[in-house]
């Protein structure tokens, strides 16, 4: 038994990480020993009767071999046990060995970084002394041209003002020259102005009082005219009068006619012929009336065209009038914007 469990039993060791060691144990099947049996006969005993005491024998048996499976499982598992008291002492000399390794690698590593430490902070304290030294020659340049630049400026701001005041005088007596020129152009311009406005007046006057003039020689024409239509209407109707006269009496002396034949025959006239005398006499006043429908819409017509060129004329002298004043207004602008130009360039050349 001894020999299957050595067989059977084995010790696995990893190292998981460093300074610890894993076990994994593995343990055969349990192994019991079991009486033999006996052997069997080769034919069944007589059938006899189980006593008491036969009870007793086979109990006390079986507690035997119990007691005997019970002291077997306990050897067992104390050999088990100290297999894995040897395994853990294997695994804590294990580790003590290697923490002990460990310690002395990181001692080594500890004097040699602070060997290396030491030289690198002694190469940084050699960098930071050139450093300053470089450093302390910069400043010093720096501050003699600072000094060397406040010197120059000064001295250039000395200069500067003394320039600045002289520019100064030169540009007040340019501009006072200037302000001058201004003024006489202005002066001329104003006169220009004024000038160019009376004579816009005066050509307005002139164009009124011609506008007028037409106007009232158009009037006049139209008073001969309407006079003339006048004369017209009643020479028209004084002939109206006359033929009306003629045809009155030319109507009586028919009428005395037929009188006397009416009276010579003693007979009536017929119908007709009073008829028609009847309807030329409408005839001839509907003709006169219509002459002179005629002859008023002729009038009115030409007096809507008097009034139509009336109104256009207007219109024409408002659109001269307008366009006189923009050009005037142009021209005192452009007045204007010359003497800007003027003033400009003359202070630009000062």
């Amino acid at each position: 038994m001894g020999v299957e469990d050595e067989k059977s039993t084995e010790i696995r060791a990893e190292e998981k990480s460093r300074g610890g060691m894993s076990y994994e144990v593995i343990l055969s099947q349990a192994v019991t020993e079991r009486p033999s049996s006996p052997a069997k006969s080769p034919s069944p005993p007589p059938a006899r009767s189980i006593t008491q005491q036969d009870i007793e024998n086979k109990l006390e048996l079986a507690e035997q071999r119990r007691k005997a499976l019970e002291a077997q499982r306990v050897a067992s598992i104390g050999e088990r046990l100290c297999r894995l008291e040897e395994a853990a002492r294997k695994r804590q000399e294990a580790n003590d060995e290697f923490i002990c390794s460990t310690a002395t690698a990181l001692d080594l590593k500890l004097d040699a970084s602070s060997v290396n430490r030491e030289a690198h902070l002694d190469g940084l304290k050699a960098k930071v002394a050139d450093h300053l030294n470089s450093v302390e020659t910069v400043r010093k340049s720096v501050e003699e041209q600072t000094e060397k630049l406040r010197e120059e400026i000064l001295s250039k701001m000395s200069s500067a003002q003394e320039n600045r005041d002289d520019h100064l005088r030169t540009i007040m007596a340019k501009l006072q020259a200037h302000e001058a020129s201004v003024q006489r152009v202005r002066e001329s311009h104003d006169r220009a102005v004024r000038d160019l406005e009376e004579r816009i007046r005066i050509k307005q006057e002139v164009a009124t009082d011609n506008r007028e003039a037409e106007i009232e020689k158009k009037l006049e024409a139209l008073r001969n005219h309407l006079a003339k239509v006048e004369d017209f209407k009643e020479n028209l109707n004084k002939k109206h009068e006359e033929q009306s006269e003629k045809l009155r009496a030319e109507i009586a002396s028919y009428e005395a006619k037929v009188d006397k034949i009416r009276n010579e025959r003693n007979a009536r006239p017929p119908t007709n012929v009073l008829d028609k005398i009847e309807k030329i006499i409408e005839n001839k006043e509907k003709e006169h009336e219509n002459r002179m429908k005629e002859v008023e819409e002729k009038i009115k017509a030409k007096f809507d065209l008097v009034e139509k060129n009336r109104a256009e004329m207007a219109e024409k002298n408002r659109k001269i009038r307008e366009e006189q004043e923009r050009r005037a207004e142009a021209v005192r602008a452009n007045k204007e914007k010359m003497t800007a130009s003027t003033t400009s360039d003359d202070i630009s050349s000062g």
